[in-house]
Parts: C-alpha cells; sequence; structure tokens
C-alpha cells in the first residue's frame, strides 16, 4: 500500500518562497541587529516598524512552510482559513515596509542598497512575500478580510506612541 503524496509546482513554490521569505528574515534581522551606530542597533532595532513586520511573515511563513509540507502527505488536511487571513494581513505589513524605504527612504539614504541588512528586510523579504501571496495563494482574502490589514500599521503607531519619548 502506498502512500497518497501531493506535491504540485505552486505547492512547491509557495514552501520556496515561504523558507526564503523566513530565512531572510533571520538573516536580515541579525545583521540588523548587529549594525553599528544608534540607529536600528542592538535590541532597539526591535522598536522599528522593519524589523516587527520582518518577524511577523517571517513567522508566518516558517509555520506554512511546515504545514504546506504536512498537505504533501495528507493531502486531506487542510490549513485553517484564518491563518490565511494572518497570512494576509502580515503580508500586507511586509509590503508597506518594502514600498516606504523604497520609494521614501532609499532615495534619501546613499548607500542604503549597499546594505545587505537593507535588502533582505526591505527588499527580498518583501518580494517573497508578495509573491507568495499572489502566485501561490489558496484561498484569497474575502473582500470583508481587507480591514484586518490595518491592525499591524495602526498597532505600530500606538506603540510608537507610547515607547518614543
Amino acid at each position: 500500500m502506498g502512500r497518497n503524496i501531493s506535491l504540485t509546482p505552486k505547492k512547491a513554490m509557495s514552501i520556496f518562497l515561504e523558507l526564503l521569505t523566513a530565512s531572510c528574515m533571520i538573516a536580515g534581522i541579525a545583521l540588523t541587529s548587529q549594525m553599528g551606530g544608534d540607529f536600528m542597533a542592538g535590541g532597539t532595532a526591535f522598536l522599528y516598524f522593519t524589523v516587527q513586520s520582518n518577524l511577523w511573515i517571517g513567522a508566518t511563513c516558517a509555520v506554512f512552510a511546515a504545514l504546506n509540507i504536512a498537505t504533501i502527505f495528507k493531502p486531506d488536511f487542510k490549513i485553517p482559513r484564518a491563518m490565511h487571513v494572518i497570512k494576509y494581513v502580515f503580508t500586507v505589513s511586509i509590503t508597506l515596509t518594502g514600498i516606504v524605504f523604497c520609494c521614501v527612504l532609499a532615495p534619501t539614504l546613499p548607500g542604503s542598497f549597499k546594505s545587505a541588512a537593507n535588502v533582505l528586510t526591505h527588499v527580498i523579504v518583501p518580494l517573497a512575500a508578495v509573491i507568495d501571496l499572489f502566485v501561490c495563494r489558496d484561498p484569497a482574502p474575502a473582500f470583508k478580510q481587507f480591514p484586518f490589514a490595518l491592525i499591524p500599521p495602526v498597532y505600530y503607531v500606538i506603540f510608537a506612541g507610547i515607547v518614543t519619548p
């Protein structure tokens, strides 16, 4: 009696992108926390939306990679809809991180793309997460779930207002 294994090209691509997102998040945050200077160095790095949004999407993608691998061997296992909504919400957050950095901050910071930490946390992680969302998503978020994407940015505005002097 053989095993029922179900690995489609779409699922393989999704697992690859999820693992890429999670591993680049780890590398990018590790490099960011080791940067010199006062800005985003050491433990203070975790106070910035960049690092927080990377943590959120990286952890979510790591969980999704594990769940997607489980579905290869147990095709009847379905990832809960709520997990897909969480992934969508954190993908929107990391997209904001990437857009703000690439369109607003990077043009004013010479050499910003020469930093591996910047490229990983602001370009690679957002791109991998967005590609995974649009190419591999299943199911698409419902219109009524779109407002949930506002939760992390609103949380961060409140958090930054409390933490910053």
